[in-house]
């Protein structure tokens, strides 16, 4: 999945973009990739759609690692990797 995929689908589930999504640039207004990428709200969304489950969903079956706090959380530790953000995402 690409950055813009990832907006998309946060924003098909529910998430709501706010004034601090948004920057400016000299063609104008554009998505702040790293605010997206660091509300849990967008993940909790991009979960509904890709069908990680919620917490009790989880909790009930035992199966770990597909909830959005644990996709999220799988970021940083790519990065350290020296992975790319979308590298990181196309393993969703």
């Amino acid at each position: 999945m690409t950055i813009k995929q990832f907006i998309e689908k946060a924003i098909q589930g529910g998430w709501k973009r706010e004034e601090k999504h948004l920057e400016e640039t000299s063609y104008g207004a554009d998505f702040n990739y790293s605010a997206i990428l660091l509300d849990p709200l967008a993940w909790q969304a991009v979960g509904k759609v890709e069908s990680w489950g919620d917490e009790e969903q989880i909790r009930k079956s035992m199966f770990r690692g597909r909830d959005y706090k644990t996709q999220m959380n799988g970021l940083t530790p790519a990065l350290i990797e020296g992975k790319s953000i979308e590298q990181y995402l196309g393993t969703l």
